[in-house]
């Protein structure tokens, strides 16, 4: 084991740590008049973008044009693109910043010239240039077929290449530039990357390492090495370790397995536990099955429902399956059966790996197992079926043709059974709740009479999570007449009927978008008079995907307003429904006067708050936490050097509350600790939220940060394993 950091490292996170939560209060809309502000604020969950605020950016008290600058880019219509370029190219940098973190989010190839402009004008100062940087690697991903993608990655590099040769380069320039390498992809990036592994700048080192590992490099395997055997570090080790598996470096599988088994830092054992699953050396299995066994003699000794053990040994189990596919290897089947056990077959990755080591051997010993079981421990059953679907993409085999043929039969029972289920049986228990997992399941397999299965349930479903799974699924399968006229009703229906969900309806759209083109005009003009905001921006993305035109002239960019549709307010989903004295309640909490205190099976830690980056993000944490309707959520999801996740009633990362809030995007970054919320797309946000264990730079500006746990509580954080309960969270302060 390594040696703990000294107290030299530790003054210099700390320094860091610090730094960059009073850069992030540099941005917070100081001085502004609060009715300014419940304006701005109003237009943001409205998503209106009018003259009003267009006045607001060009002229005013300095405060509010910033404020009104940033909502601009939340908003996200183009029409702001023009004033915005203005600004940047403009006299006043400090604004022009602002302007190039809006016209990111906004995500327009038709910035590109100004954008450029700003990073290559030398009197630009260094705040507009990070910016700048940081936009052209926004709307580089979002545009991947434009021509101008080239140039703004071209100009991200050259960026990078002046900070690399100055003594004094800009901090959050470098940083900012590395992120949108990963975003932009530019030809010899990795080249460019490479020179910031030896800066003397941890956080740097580290994001270098990060972005490496996220655009496939396949170089610098000298120096990845000597960073994990001897960097300071943690972080920065780790994201070393990632970087050396995506650069498939064989001669590296040794040096990874010592720091898989023999890092002090976790973090850093996991990444090279993952990069090892990469190599195909098999010499590592014993090491990795000797570490595994270690792991599980202290989970099972272990009190706690979710040992801490848990994190480590769900890593080694993955890397084992992508070792030995196939092998039947009696010593690493027998650890996983022994840890599945243990675990109460409550995780997919001990199903997964058996399937792909010893698939006939895992297929048998489904076989037989009771349709009853449907209404036992559902997120047991949802990760046997995701075993089971692994089985489909395994490499033909003899073994593993008996296998899928066996499997096909097991997942062929399950769906008869549930089918033949009366609509009251079925709302029942918690079976619902594993039947997604049994239809992408056996859709996996692609069945011949899987499009006829599925025809017939999308129509007699009435939970709107199981019709949107087989719509997914029927969307693969070919466009006959009968599976479009499914859809098409199924569509219909849930427009209907599903108030707290629009999945289903999301699901359907896209799927007879993707079979009948021509013939989904009637579906989306029905699709733009929902309640649901999201619904309306879907439809008008499908308009434009499709390139098909409305037959009356609308104009269909209007109609993805997010505000309410007059008389269509039967559900809450995608809509505005605060009344001005509760958006006046989230405008005036401020920084560091809010906390909340999340009691964990593992321990206590408090989130700081911030409410002046993401009044209504906060606001609606506030609102749930005081219903106590986070009390007893498990914790569904842990993935190790990245994130713990919370906030789903359902237990599996597919559920939320029945309502949508607006993503609140701000420039506090993601370093270790900071708080976000979950997406499933723009504006999907609803009660789930997650904690980073280390920076992740990559989530800047596209998921909202609300809040920030202190350093001194990120062991509790870090101790926290799939499956850990949030006992409560408590509100302190106002």
């Amino acid at each position: 084991m390594r040696s703990p950091q000294d107290k030299e490292s530790f003054m210099r996170i700390l320094f860091f740590t610090l730094a960059i939560l009073f850069v992030s209060t540099l941005s917070l809309p100081a001085q502004i008049d609060r009715g300014s502000l419940l304006t701005i604020v109003r237009m943001e969950d409205s998503r209106t973008y009018d003259s009003r605020l267009e006045r607001m950016i060009s002229s005013g008290p300095r405060a509010v044009r910033t404020r009104a600058i940033l909502a601009a880019g939340r908003i996200g219509d183009d029409r702001a693109v023009p004033l915005l370029n203005s600004i940047v190219v403009g006299p006043d940098t400090d604004l022009g910043a602002h302007a190039a973190f809006a016209l990111g989010e906004i995500e327009s190839i038709r910035a590109t010239e100004p954008i450029i402009s700003a990073i290559r004008n030398r009197n630009a100062g260094a705040n507009l240039s990070m910016r700048a940087v940081e936009a052209a690697g926004k709307i580089a991903a979002a545009n991947p077929n434009a021509t101008e993608r080239t140039a703004l990655g071209m100009a991200i590099l050259d960026y990078l290449e002046v900070q690399a040769g100055s003594k004094n380069g800009h901090r959050e320039g470098i940083l900012a530039g590395l992120t949108a390498v990963i975003r932009s992809r530019p030809k010899d990036g990795d080249f460019v990357v490479g020179k910031f592994l030896t800066s003397l700048d941890p956080r740097i080192r580290t994001d270098a390492g990060n972005t490496l590992s996220r655009i496939g490099n396949k170089g610098f395997v000298d120096t990845l090495e000597a960073m994990v055997m001897s960097d300071r570090d943690p972080t920065a080790r780790a994201n070393a370790a990632r970087a050396l598996g995506v650069a498939e470096s064989r001669r590296s599988a040794s040096m990874l397995l010592q720091s898989a088994l023999g890092d002090v830092d976790s973090r850093v054992r996991v990444s090279a536990i993952r990069s090892l699953g990469n190599l195909k050396d098999v010499d590592v299995v014993p090491g990795l099955i000797g570490r595994g066994e270690e792991l599980l003699n202290d989970f099972k000794k272990s009190s706690s429902a979710a040992p801490s053990e848990k994190n480590e040994l769900l890593e080694i189990v993955s890397t084992l399956g992508l070792l030995l596919q196939q092998t039947e290897n009696v010593k690493a089947v027998t650890f996983i059966e022994s840890f599945r056990v243990a675990d109460k077959v409550s995780s997919p990755e001990t199903e997964i790996a058996m399937a792909r080591i010893a698939p006939l051997a895992y297929a048998k010993s489904l076989e037989n197992a009771p349709v009853e079981s449907f209404d036992g421990e559902w997120l047991a059953l949802s990760a046997i079926f995701q075993g089971i679907g692994t089985l489909a993409r395994t490499p033909d085999t003899d073994s593993s043709v008996e296998a899928k043929k066996r499997a096909r039969v097991i997942l062929a029972r399950f769906l008869g059974e549930w089918a033949i289920r009366s609509p009251e049986a079925k709302a029942r228990g918690n079976a619902k709740l594993a039947v997604i997992q049994l239809i992408g399941a056996f859709a996996a397999f692609k069945s011949e009479n899987l499009p006829e299965m599925y025809q017939a349930m999308i129509l007699e479903e009435r939970d709107p999570g199981i019709r949107g799974a087989l719509a997914t699924a029927l969307a693969d399968t070919p466009a006959t007449e009968r599976t479009i006229r499914s859809l098409k009703e199924a569509f219909r229906l849930s427009m209907e009927t599903d108030i707290d969900s629009n999945g289903a309806i999301l699901a359907t759209m896209n799927a007879v978008a993707k079979l009948d083109k021509q013939g989904s005009t009637e579906m989306l003009q029905v699709a733009l008079t929902s309640s649901d905001s999201l619904v309306r921006r879907r439809a008008v993305e499908l308009y434009k995907e499709l390139q098909l035109s409305m037959r009356d002239g609308t104009n269909v960019a209007m109609l993805s307003q997010l505000g309410n549709v007059k008389g269509f307010d039967k559900t809450r989903l995608g809509q505005v429904f605060l009344e001005q004295k509760e958006y006046s309640t989230a405008i005036a909490r401020k920084n560091g006067k809010l906390r909340a205190v999340v009691k964990t099976d593992k321990g206590t830690f408090t989130i700081n708050l911030l409410p002046e980056d993401a009044p209504l993000t906060v606001d609606n944490f506030v609102r749930l936490a005081n219903s106590g309707f986070y009390n007893g959520f498990v914790v569904h999801r842990v993935v190790p050097n990245f994130v713990i996740q919370d906030g789903d009633p359902r237990g599996d990362g597919m559920g939320g509350p029945g309502t949508n809030i607006r993503c609140e995007i701000n420039t506090v970054p993601y370093g270790r600790g900071a708080v976000g919320m979950a997406l499933s797309g723009k504006d999907t946000g609803g009660s789930q939220w997650f904690v980073t264990h280390s920076p992740q730079p990559h989530l800047d500006g596209g998921y909202t940060v609300f809040g920030q746990v202190p350093e001194s509580d990120m062991r509790v954080v870090d101790s926290i394993a799939r499956g850990d309960r949030i006992i409560s969270i408590n509100i302190v302060g106002r």
